[in-house]
């Protein structure tokens, strides 16, 4: 997973740019890992008939790239803006392997529930493998203001051909998680007792 730690921003999705998004630090980056780059060379041969990779002018190829990301991007914070974003609000899911006390923990700890959700429930999954010592599958639906997700890292990991199944949506640290529902191993937890304003990014 490529790291965007210095593109992190504030904002509404709304006053950001594709050109803003689809930058020359960010295309490098792209074009740089070799997954990307193999993904976009094949479907750039497949588009432009070209049967040798040898064949591929570098120039031209880094300018159907641009394009083909600003689009993907584009329509991306098209999907959000008409179909995410619902009176400045988002739905965000997240699951995470845990043990048996984390749910006792969550009515008396401030809980750092992380950055890392999806915004959409099917790419809510854990990533740590089988782990003896979290033998639990915890899955969270929240929701949080649009401002509180960082927009730029968000879409370049939904245009990316290495990240975009994922349905990434990043949070900014801190940022406040109105929790929804909480489920452990397929069983819904009661929230009556824990208070609203106790989970953060």
């Amino acid at each position: 997973m490529l790291k965007y730690t210095d593109f992190i921003n504030e904002s509404s999705i709304s006053s950001l740019s594709v050109d803003e998004v689809v930058n020359k630090k960010f295309l490098s980056i792209v074009l740089s890992d070799s997954y990307n780059r193999e993904s976009l060379i094949h479907q750039y041969m497949h588009e432009e008939g070209i049967s040798n990779e040898d064949e591929i002018d570098e120039n031209e190829f880094s300018n159907w790239t641009k394009y083909e990301l600003d689009y993907l991007a584009s329509e991306f914070i098209n999907k959000t803006n008409t179909e995410l974003i619902k009176n400045g609000k988002i739905k965000i899911w997240r699951a995470m392997s845990v043990n048996k006390e984390w749910e006792s923990r969550l009515s008396s700890e401030a809980k750092h529930l992380g950055i890392y959700w999806s915004w959409d429930e099917k790419g809510a999954e854990p990533h740590w493998g089988y782990n003896t010592e979290l033998p639990f599958t915890t899955i969270m639906e929240a929701e949080v203001d649009e401002t509180s997700v960082d927009w730029y890292p968000t879409i370049r990991l939904n245009i990316e051909p290495v990240s975009f199944e994922e349905m990434e949506i990043r949070l900014v640290k801190g940022a406040k998680i109105n929790i929804i529902s909480i489920k452990i191993d397929g069983e819904e937890i009661d929230l009556s007792e824990i208070s609203g304003d106790r989970f953060i990014a």
